[in-house]
């Protein structure tokens, strides 16, 4: 045969299977139909057990998150109250500070009026020194310090 009679009967081939009709399947016995679908049922009914307890565990899993995100509302409401309280006490410790700067500087001054008016009393001609001159009659404080220690305690 020559290769343009076997392409011919090739092209043949080809429209002779495309022209087919299906095969129709072989009768299935009411028996068998009846296995399948215990089997389509089983399967079904294994789905339909599994896709509710996904629903159930979905459902406690929404509750926990809830109940997670409530207490951290809760927590979150607490630190902003505390920070709220932690500002109000470092602007009374500026407070108090300032306060207390304020009454160092005023020691000193009285400290110095005094050291003056110690001179000008002595005597009659020149002004002797008293002996606590560069002494501070009150000694500088240390707030970090006394901070410090209460931490401690």
């Amino acid at each position: 045969m020559s290769t343009s009679q076997e392409a011919k009967r090739g092209r043949a081939g080809n429209a002779a299977s495309r022209n087919k009709q299906p095969q129709t399947t072989a009768k299935i016995s009411r028996k068998e139909l009846e296995k399948r679908l215990q089997v389509v049922e089983g399967d079904l009914l294994a789905w339909i057990t599994q896709y509710r307890t996904l629903q159930a565990d979905n459902s406690r899993l929404g509750e926990a998150n809830r109940d997670r995100t409530n207490a951290l509302d809760a927590s979150l409401m607490e630190n902003d109250v505390a920070v709220e309280k932690i500002k109000d006490l470092e602007g009374q410790l500026q407070t108090a500070g300032d306060r207390i700067t304020f009454l160092l500087l005023r020691v000193d001054q009285l400290n110095k009026m005094i050291m003056a008016m110690a001179q000008v009393t002595t005597g009659t001609g020149t002004a002797s020194k008293p002996i606590r001159q560069d002494t501070p009659i009150a000694p500088k404080f240390d707030l970090f310090g006394y901070l410090e220690s209460i931490d401690r305690l």
